[in-house]
């Protein structure tokens, strides 16, 4: 019985242990993305023609006060809500995107909005940057097939 208790442990104790460091694993990764996202400078000329041209470069250390105020004058697309919120509205979500999507014609780049605004997280960031290209894709498909033939 004191072998299955010892057993016991330090079996709980191994399966903490390899958790703990896939977890520690995922959060390198998902750290590096962004990093790599945030202080990316995009090269590939046919998505560059298709960037704002007024989009601020990210300085790792700094304040990045043009980038602050970049966020603040434009706002993260609009998110889709899940079915759990009864509060969700589909005709107010689509017209919300149709006026993101007229105002903001421009590639998708990202954006650390959570620096800037109360409430977001990196994860938020994330979710907004791979919607809006997701958007941006299927409504500029001319212009996405000439970056997709690019690379």
């Amino acid at each position: 019985m004191k072998k299955t208790g010892i057993f016991l442990i330090y079996f709980l104790f191994a399966s903490i242990l390899v958790f703990s460091q896939e977890n520690i694993q995922k959060d390198k990764e998902f750290l590096k993305k962004y990093n790599e996202l945030l202080l990316n400078n995009e090269t590939n000329s046919v998505i560059i023609k298709y960037c704002d041209p007024t989009f601020p470069k990210f300085i790792e250390g700094e304040q990045n006060l043009d980038m602050q105020k970049y966020a603040k004058m434009h706002p993260s697309i609009p998110i889709k809500g899940t079915k759990a919120n009864d509060n969700f509205n589909e005709d107010f979500y689509k017209t919300k995107l149709d006026e993101w999507i007229k105002k903001y014609t421009y590639y998708p780049q990202f954006i650390p909005y959570h620096l800037y605004k109360g409430g977001f997280t990196i994860e938020d960031d994330f979710i907004f940057y791979e919607t809006a290209k997701e958007i941006w894709i299927k409504t500029y498909r001319d212009k996405y097939e000439e970056i997709k033939n690019e690379k």
